[in-house]
């Protein structure tokens, strides 16, 4: 059965990675056009779709295998397909915008060099229609997430890799590509299923499988610890997610809402700012620059972070005590605000991007963040 959280989530990670790009010839990796970059996401996610699929074939594949075709003008939902026959075809991320391959740096479909040479080849954007209109609009059963960033993913506990530079992968086999490396220590969330010996398991929002050998379960049962609360705004402007000592990374929370724990003396260890969410809403222009004060290190220079960009340390339990965040490019008027949970303190107030949130000398553990725009 495939997994369309598995296949989005994928597609977010090619189009942030400028070392892919788009080609209409050579399609197949690392370069994509849009139908092999929609077929080879779903493939990889357990659909028995082509990687090598065309806008022509994928109609009667998407329904082969489960999608149901549903009105173009139904509202939006992540993992949502639209396709154009012999034309275009894109996926959603959430019910504002899109991932999608499209046109090199010529503008044009043939030629152009290996990679993403003008950031916009394969790109998160927002959704647009298609020139003469989609004539399809296709979403997987129920497996839709409603247009967050959060997974469709049923947490059964968690679990930490036990050895050093290890694959997780897009399926339980080396065969399959990696999804990136975890460290002895690294906590993940698993969700109870093994297969040939390989653990399925999601580490920062990314599902995948790891070879059991490397596996142990923790004690710690990942109960419900994070009270979220309610987005500031309907819209969506910013996601960011925490991860805490005994628990792992915890599910990411939007505009304002509480990441972390309140009330049960759990140090956050670091956290994530999904900065795809930020750029698609303000422009590609707009980049944060972060830095953090870690228990035992003092402040660590993180940098331009990526929405995989760790703020903080994974694995050391070592708390995170203060950090600041720095937007740039975002539009006039527009600024990041940001506030923290701390040990024996509680909340502190809002404090405006470029600005220090936290305790510094005082050992105290931040617990919770909010992060909005506005």
């Amino acid at each position: 059965m495939g997994n369309i959280e598995s296949a989005v989530t994928w597609m977010e990670r090619i189009a942030a990675d400028d070392r892919h790009g788009y080609d209409q010839e050579n399609r197949n990796g690392p370069d994509y056009d849009c139908s092999s970059f929609v077929g080879t996401a779903l493939s990889q996610a357990g659909f028995n779709v082509s990687p090598s699929s065309t806008t022509r074939n994928l109609r009667s594949q998407l329904l082969n295998c489960g999608f149901k075709s549903i009105g173009v003008n139904e509202g939006r939902k992540r993992g949502d397909i639209f396709l154009k026959e012999g034309s275009h075809v894109i996926t959603c991320v959430n019910a504002s915008n899109i991932v999608h391959a499209s046109i090199n740096e010529k503008g044009t479909s043939l030629g152009g060099k290996t990679g993403d040479q003008t950031g916009a080849e394969i790109c998160v954007k927002a959704f647009y229609p298609c020139s003469g209109g989609w004539e399809y609009h296709f979403r997987y059963g129920d497996g839709s997430t409603g247009g967050g960033s959060t997974s469709i993913w049923n947490t059964t506990g968690t679990a930490t890799c036990t050895g050093d530079t290890v694959n997780y992968r897009q399926g339980p086999g080396t065969g399959y590509a990696s999804l990136g490396k975890l460290n002895k220590g690294d906590t993940f969330e698993v969700d109870g299923q093994i297969q040939n010996g390989w653990v399925h398991m999601r580490f920062q929002g990314i599902i995948g499988w790891m070879l059991g050998q490397y596996v142990t379960a923790n004690e710690n049962p990942p109960a419900a610890i994070q009270e979220a609360g309610q987005p500031a705004y309907s819209e969506e402007r910013v996601y960011y997610r925490a991860h805490v000592q005994n628990y792992g990374t915890l599910d990411a929370v939007r505009d304002g809402q509480t990441a972390g724990t309140i009330g049960k003396n759990i140090p956050m260890e670091a956290f994530w700012v999904d900065e795809r969410i930020i750029r698609s809403r303000y422009g590609n222009e707009v980049r944060v620059y972060a830095k953090a004060h870690i228990s035992d290190i003092g402040w660590k220079e993180i940098g331009y972070i990526e929405h995989d960009t760790i703020i903080g340390t994974q694995g050391q339990a070592k708390p995170l005590e203060a950090f600041q965040l720095t937007a740039e490019g975002l539009p006039s008027g527009v600024k990041i605000y940001y506030r923290c949970h701390v040990s024996d303190l509680g909340w502190l107030t809002w404090t405006e991007g470029g600005n220090i949130s936290g305790t510094v000398g005082q050992a105290k553990a931040i617990q919770a963040i909010q992060i909005k725009i506005q």
